[in-house]
């Protein structure tokens, strides 16, 4: 079913043929990343610290990843036993801790580098880079966007 622009409803196709384009991106990802004993939450959790400086609150991670808290927490009790992150107390907040990834962790994180470059590089590979520059640009308009949507749906 398509509804039309003229009515200032959108283009119902365009959202669906996203949602299905994005169900396949995450299982290429699930397939690639099976192959090193990871998934894209665990691989996103860990990448989202890394991006931080090693170290950020459970809160926060959450928030970047777009997860459910208990989610990350399961995710940061997986990472902790596996000695890829450790949690320290936040010495500006006493209710809160920090997770920090550990030298195990910091050298996970370069070996699998390359791996998920390789892998970006193949997904998107049918694309030019101006297109990349330019889906790139689009997307954290819609990330932007979509977030503020729903920020205002929570606040009603």
């Amino acid at each position: 079913m398509s509804i039309s622009k003229e009515d200032g409803k959108g283009n119902l196709n365009f959202i669906m043929s996203f949602i299905r384009t994005f169900d396949i991106l995450n299982r290429y990802l699930e397939i690639e990343l099976m192959k090193y004993k990871t998934s894209p939450i665990r691989f996103a959790v860990m990448n989202a610290i890394v991006i931080h400086g090693g170290r950020m609150v459970p809160t926060a991670i959450s928030k970047w990843v777009y997860r459910a808290p208990r989610t990350v927490t399961s995710m940061i009790d997986s990472l902790e036993r596996d000695g890829l992150i450790r949690r320290e107390p936040n010495t500006k907040d006493r209710r809160s801790i920090n997770i920090v990834v550990t030298e195990e962790g910091w050298d996970e994180t370069s070996k699998k580098a390359p791996v998920a470059e390789e892998m970006d590089r193949r997904a998107l590979s049918c694309l030019s880079e101006e297109e990349l520059n330019t889906l790139s640009g689009i997307l954290k308009k819609l990330r932007r966007h979509l977030l503020s949507e729903i920020e205002k749906t929570l606040n009603r």
